[in-house]
């Protein structure tokens, strides 16, 4: 889930953007309308940018409303293990993701909605969700690094997660059926996390090193990773 080198966030490219105008509509109902707005674009093959993402999802959404909406809107993109290149909204381009691409499209449409909102790391274990072990067995370690989000509510950072897709429910990954836009959400596992702090890591130590865990090999995490997306696709026909 973690680059040797944590790449920076860059921003996105402005153009016309679409917007809902009745307030009434469910943010459900709006993530629905930008999911088409976004594909369309897409299809056109015509770059947008946090304004867009955020006209698409309609006007005079209350605060509650609009962290459901990005919420659901990020959540809903399918998770898959996916070559991470730093831009923040390459999560809706590419229509997949994992956690790097998830947490930064979600801290970024938040922060481009007003919201104070930073993405943070936490140590998990791969071994802490319902994965089968002959492909855990293919990990040098199943600890590791995990991108999530924080964002302020209330004058508390709570925890705004969206890795899992609400398909990936059924195979017992921590799923909420709805977040209410005020709690936190989920964590990524049901096991033990523990926050990142990197500033506290000497310059010249590596992550894994400064917290124990084996590097990861390259071969062995392709592998994982073509068959753990294989996998997670066969739960979501079922």
């Amino acid at each position: 889930m973690l680059n040797r080198r944590h790449l920076l966030i860059t921003a996105g490219t402005l153009i016309t953007i679409p917007c809902i105008a009745n307030a009434v509509i469910h943010p459900l109902a709006r993530v629905a309308s930008a999911q088409k707005a976004i594909q369309a674009q897409n299809a056109a093959k015509r770059a947008f940018n946090a304004k867009f993402i955020l006209g698409s999802l309609g006007e005079n959404l209350t605060p509650i409303e609009a962290r459901i909406a990005i919420f659901e809107l990020v959540r809903r993109v399918p998770y898959k293990l996916t070559a991470w290149k730093g831009e923040p909204l390459s999560l809706f381009a590419l229509g997949r993701g994992d956690c790097r691409h998830k947490a930064a499209a979600a801290t970024h449409l938040l922060k481009a909605a007003g919201f104070s909102a930073r993405q943070t790391l936490v140590t998990f274990d791969w071994a802490d969700l319902p994965i089968p072990r002959d492909m855990l067995n293919l990990l040098t370690d199943t600890r590791s690094f995990h991108d999530t989000v924080l964002v302020s509510i209330d004058g508390k950072e709570r925890l705004f997660d969206a890795t899992w897709d609400p398909d990936l429910r059924a195979a017992g990954f921590p799923v909420l059926d709805r977040w209410d836009g005020v709690s936190g959400t989920l964590p990524i596992t049901r096991g033990k996390l523990s926050l990142v702090g990197l500033e506290k890591i000497p310059k010249d130590t590596s992550i894994y090193d400064f917290y124990g865990f084996r590097w990861p090999v390259r071969k062995k995490t392709l592998e994982f990773n073509r068959r753990f997306n294989a996998w997670t696709d066969e739960m979501r026909a079922t």
